[in-house]
């Protein structure tokens, strides 16, 4: 049998993969005398989405231990010497190269809008260039999905939200993400061990669940559930439509309380057909059989729609299951993440301001914060600005990177999880709704102002 080769994605690929973007950009930089030139770069989302009042900043911990942990190996340079992408005396540049510059970036967790930099990095203008596509990918990747899940939380005005599992995702990194992101915005249950177990997770309100595979795997549907409850060394959910839901829900009340164990918790999961209904039926037949300890589920591609549609009938339910809509932000899958020069630094401390004046995509230079203003517990507006600015709020952007050095404590994806709901409190109640859209005000500051009007001049 001939031996297989590993050919699918790994971490150690990021550093070789955009040659286009990166790699022949900087061989010339290096080669052209650039090597001493500094630069800050900003990282932004461009256009708010069409169904996003605000976004949830995540990602930050994968940047950090990207740019702290980044190299690359002979191996990796030999392939872009083998695809002539660099130049030779690069790839000596590339051995040896560790970021030394100072970075700036938003708490993760933090909630943003359009515009506004997110991370701000200052260092050599190779380094800030090579890390453009890890960056990028980090942002929208990460934001994509916590931005999504946020919203069935809030659909379902305290009612657990629980998903998404690797099912339909499209690559288990994508799912492993959409997990941790998904726990940092609400989600009550992760089904994924190994995400618990990197990220220091609690179990959540569901531990394990069996499936209509499961149930079709028996000869019958009592002898599954028997088994399923029988087996089960944590809580439990089970399906009860896989034969239709009135038999399924005759079999539960026949097995649980034969064979539950003390404290055990049981969820029935109701994913097919009306769910309303079912979840009404489920409940009254449970209650009549005095098993009103027995929680419902509910499922099927819910999204944050079809939970505000439930909740306006006053569905029965204790969990909401958000799997695929989730996992693809099916309504809205694309982030427009961009990385913007805003400044070059000579070697003699000459700094020249940069922007880009396309219309529609015009970027702002200089080197910038972000400042939020709170009136009365409430988020007013967001100012960006130049750093260093008075009065104008709180600043968002904190430092992380000095000379190289990780200064920033990260913090516990747990505390990162209590810091989105936190900043929940302050935002107006309008931006919460998910069937209408508002534009939070996000200004530029007169100093700013001013220098992008002298920077135009100049460029122009």
């Amino acid at each position: 049998m001939p031996k297989l080769k590993h050919h699918f994605f790994t971490g150690e690929y990021m550093n070789v993969f955009d040659m286009d973007q990166i790699y022949m950009t900087n061989s010339a930089r290096y080669e052209s005398g650039l090597k001493d030139v500094w630069a800050t770069f900003d990282l932004l989302v461009r256009d708010m989405p069409k169904n996003r009042n605000f976004l949830v900043f995540t990602g930050l911990e994968e940047m950090c231990l990207g740019i702290k942990n980044w190299k690359f190996t002979d191996e990796q340079v030999g392939i872009l010497l083998k695809w002539k992408v660099i130049s030779k005396k690069f790839a000596k540049y590339l051995k040896q190269l560790k970021f030394t510059g100072d970075v700036y970036a938003m708490p993760e967790g933090s909630l943003f809008f359009n515009g506004e930099p997110v991370v701000r990095i200052t260092a050599p203008l190779i380094q800030a260039d090579l890390l453009s596509a890890f960056l990028m990918t980090s942002l929208s990747s990460n934001t994509i999905f916590s931005s999504k899940f946020i919203r069935p939380v809030i659909a379902a005005q305290g009612i657990s939200v629980i998903g998404p599992s690797p099912v339909r995702a499209h690559a288990f990194e994508a799912s492993f993400k959409a997990q941790r992101d998904s726990f940092i915005v609400g989600s009550k249950n992760i089904p994924s061990a190994i995400v618990r177990e990197k990220f220091g997770l609690p179990m959540g309100d569901n531990a394990t669940i069996a499936t209509h595979a499961f149930i079709k795997s028996y000869a019958t549907e009592r002898e599954a559930m028997e088994m399923a409850i029988k087996h089960a060394e944590v809580d439990l959910s089970i399906m009860v439509d896989t034969y239709g839901l009135k038999k399924g829900i005759e079999s539960i009340i026949e097995t649980w309380p034969k064979f539950k164990k003390p404290g055990q918790i049981l969820k029935v999961v109701v994913d097919s057909g009306d769910l309303y209904e079912g979840a009404v039926y489920a409940r009254r037949e449970l209650d009549k059989a005095g098993l009103k300890d027995v929680r419902i589920t509910v499922a099927s591609n819910l999204d944050e729609f079809k939970i505000v549609d439930l909740m306006k009938k006053k569905i029965p339910a204790n969990t909401f299951i958000v799997n695929t809509e989730a996992v693809t932000s099916s309504d809205d899958p694309t982030l427009e993440v961009v990385y913007k020069i805003s400044e070059i630094i000579e070697p003699d401390g000459k700094i020249i301001n940069k922007m880009k004046l396309s219309p529609g995509k015009m970027s702002l230079p200089g080197r910038k914060q972000v400042y939020r203003k709170i009136k009365n517990g409430k988020f007013v507006e967001d100012i960006i600005g130049l750093k260093g600015e008075k009065d104008l709020g709180k600043f968002l952007l904190k430092p992380i990177f000095e000379k190289g050095e990780l200064i920033y404590d990260l913090p516990s994806t747990i505390k990162i999880r209590d810091f989105v709901f936190e900043q929940l409190k302050y935002l107006p109640k309008k931006y919460l709704e998910i069937n209408r859209t508002y534009k939070y005000p996000v200004k530029i500051s007169s100093k700013l102002k001013k220098l992008i009007s002298q920077t135009k001049k100049e460029l122009r």
